[in-house]
């Protein structure tokens, strides 16, 4: 790191960005009705298959708002995480444009037009990498339950590896403008997906429309980091600038980051643009009223997997035949919706 003398700070402001993630995750969860509610593969078929109207939007909405925890049972999208994401990646928003427009208006043009490599050593600049690890590692945590997608744990690792490194002096002016427009400027996003977690099913009009405008608003932060980054990439290839504070090898690992983060991307408005058409009159799971699990356990014939019983597609062949059992295998299929859950 820069000093010795800034390591105990940086890693303070680590733990506190977890310790106050953790404690607003509490507080909205246990003093504001947010804990998630935990349902069944089972209920789930069972509210489709009796719905008269719109059976496969029942089935699709509900279990896309649900993530898989054990065997049969599915849990509740857990809504307070991206209530904090929101007030976390806004905070950071906000702070980045005071401290670029009004505190150091020159460290913008060093960092990324000049390529100075010591602007790595800004404080703030690694306070807020520091925030970024602690805040990392708390989403990996909080969504401990379930299923978590593969690709989420690398992205979030690798994140969390790239802000150590600046934390040690690497400069990295690509990893710090993808942060920028991906990480912070779609503070939006996080609050319509908080929105659609927890109360969609009362607001449905106004969620569907939340979606459409963050669809443009993804795609409007997708063209402005690939353009930040084909100029740092034009940038650090100019005769003043080739093999100085970017190397030629920084840049041929950059060219295939941005293959993956533009593959992410647009899963991620595939996935947008599909929220923006779902059927969130039909969420009953997002109900309060309902004491679902308690139901279900006493329910004789609640299905639970287990090594030796029969899978998820089986039991609901066999528990209903109606076009809601034919969709089960579509929905599965649509496995990239649960990554949007974590990033």
């Amino acid at each position: 790191m820069s000093d010795s003398g800034g390591q105990p700070a940086l890693l303070v402001t680590t733990m506190l960005t977890v310790l106050v993630c953790w404690a607003l995750l509490e507080i909205m969860e246990h003093g504001m009705g947010m804990a998630p509610k935990i349902v069944t593969i089972e209920q789930i078929h069972e509210r489709a298959h009796n719905d008269d109207i719109k059976p496969i939007s029942n089935l699709l909405v509900n279990r896309r708002l649900t993530k898989s925890l054990y065997g049969s049972y599915r849990m509740q999208t857990r809504g307070a995480v991206y209530y904090i994401r929101f007030l976390w990646s806004g905070s950071l928003f906000v702070g980045t444009l005071v401290l670029w427009i009004f505190v150091q208006d020159e460290w913008f043009v060093d960092h990324f037009v000049r390529l100075e490599a010591d602007t790595t050593y800004f404080v703030p600049y690694q306070h807020v990498c520091a925030c970024i690890i602690g805040f990392y590692l708390f989403d990996l945590a909080a969504n401990r339950y379930g299923r978590l997608s593969w690709s989420v744990i690398v992205h979030h690792l690798l994140t969390i590896a790239a802000c150590t490194q600046i934390l040690f002096g690497v400069y990295n002016p690509f990893a710090t403008w993808y942060g920028f427009t991906i990480i912070v400027m779609t503070f939006p996003v996080d609050l319509a997906l908080a929105v659609r977690a927890t109360v969609s099913n009362r607001y449905p009009e106004q969620t569907r429309l939340a979606f459409t405008v963050s669809f443009y608003c993804w795609l409007f932060c997708l063209a402005l980091n690939i353009s930040g980054q084909l100029f740092l990439i034009y940038n650090a290839f100019l005769p003043s600038h080739i093999n100085g504070a970017i190397k030629v090898y920084q840049v041929a690992l950059i060219v295939v980051a941005m293959i993956g983060w533009i593959y992410d991307d647009v899963k991620m408005l595939m996935a947008l643009r599909d929220f923006a058409t779902q059927d969130y009159e039909s969420a009953w799971v997002l109900s309060k009223q309902e004491l679902d699990l308690e139901l279900a356990i006493q329910t004789p014939g609640s299905v639970v997997s287990t090594p030796e019983s029969p899978g998820i597609n089986e039991v609901a062949g066999e528990s209903m035949k109606s076009p809601v059992s034919e969709m089960v295998n579509h929905v599965q299929r649509l496995g990239w919706e649960q990554r949007i859950f974590s990033t």
